[in-house]
């Protein structure tokens, strides 16, 4: 009996260890690849229930990404299209096909059609429009790649841009994402042709902020010197004083820095943060990463929010924290706890 117990606990460890030890080894070889790279954009898939990202491929011919994405459960393939550097998605479509091989699929070389291998063991395919949408089935001998034998390959979720210049994957925590990474040398050699590039970044999130209410842009008052008053020698000096503009402006004056967008945890959310990095609020993803917290934007339009371990443990101290345009608040009588 002593003996079946001391077997059965150790294969309930190994049991509970396995999904540990295979996360823990994703997170370092991912760790791996994106060391010599910058956060530089996310891509978020569609909003079916428990959508991820299935294969990342990128145009041998240098104009596009495609991605696939699957539901669970799901009887079709929703196909995105993106456009390289800019990253603009220019298709977005669900396919009727339960499958969409990617590694046997090719763009044209004028990136007018996708041609999409829908059948993982013969040479059956369908061209995509990309400007239009319209797919017709046609056969392997129209197709760039002509009628090569097809061999079936293991999906891949991650892909190098030419030259290396840029590093796509799928995250771990985020299977519905994928995350743009770009080279340091590519960074640092735009930042010796613009060093106010990084400077124009946060222009273009300060319009973004301020856009929907245009009372809180930025307002510049350049002061006016006070006119002179001609005293005549026989009368007594003027004794109303002189109205100064620069004293009536202040009060419309709002400084973009220290407008904020609030948010309240619950302890709840606070929980889930310590637990799994990671909650949900509304419409908002709020996130624990260190090593994309110092890069990571917050825009209204991504609706993310990324703060380091060190921004956690002070919102839990003090009870606030701010992260690039927003503050993160938790209740009074949850500070210190």
């Amino acid at each position: 009996m002593r003996k079946f117990k001391t077997v059965f606990f150790l294969i309930t460890s190994v049991l509970f260890m396995l999904p540990v030890y295979i996360f823990g080894q994703a997170q370092t070889e991912y760790q791996e690849k994106i060391e010599g790279y910058f956060y530089h954009k996310r891509l978020v898939g569609p909003k079916y229930a428990k959508s991820a990202v299935l294969e990342v491929m990128v145009d041998k011919y240098d104009n596009y990404m495609a991605v696939t994405y699957r539901a669970d459960k799901a009887s079709h393939t929703h196909l995105n299209i993106y456009k390289l550097y800019s990253w603009e998605e220019v298709l977005s479509m669900t396919l009727s096909e339960k499958r969409v091989e990617l590694y046997n699929s090719t763009f044209d070389p004028d990136g007018n059609f996708f041609y999409a291998n829908t059948d993982i063991y013969r040479n059956k395919f369908k061209r995509i429009d990309i400007k239009t949408k319209q797919t017709e089935e046609v056969s392997c001998n129209v197709t760039p790649n002509g009628c090569l034998k097809i061999e079936p390959k293991q999906y891949s979720t991650e892909a190098y841009t030419w030259n290396r210049n840029y590093y796509i994957y799928r995250p771990v925590r985020f299977p519905n994402s994928v995350l743009i990474m770009k080279d340091r040398s590519v960074v640092d050699a735009e930042r010796l042709r613009n060093p106010n590039f990084l400077l124009e970044e946060e222009k273009k999130l300060e319009e973004e902020l301020n856009k929907s209410d245009p009372e809180e842009m930025p307002v510049v008052v350049t002061p006016e010197p006070p006119k002179k008053t001609e005293t005549p020698i026989a009368k007594e000096p003027v004794k109303e004083p002189v109205k100064e503009p620069v004293k009536e402006q202040p009060k419309k004056i709002r400084k973009t820095h220290t407008t904020f967008i609030d948010f309240m945890l619950t302890k709840e959310q606070i929980q889930s943060l310590e637990r799994y990095k990671y909650c949900k609020m509304a419409n908002y993803e709020i996130m624990i990463n260190n090593w994309l917290a110092a890069t990571f934007e917050f825009t209204d339009k991504t609706k993310e929010i990324t703060i380091s371990e060190a921004d956690f443990n002070t919102l839990k101290s003090t009870g606030s924290v701010t992260n690039d345009a927003v503050r993160l608040n938790i209740p009074a009588e949850l500070i210190g706890q």
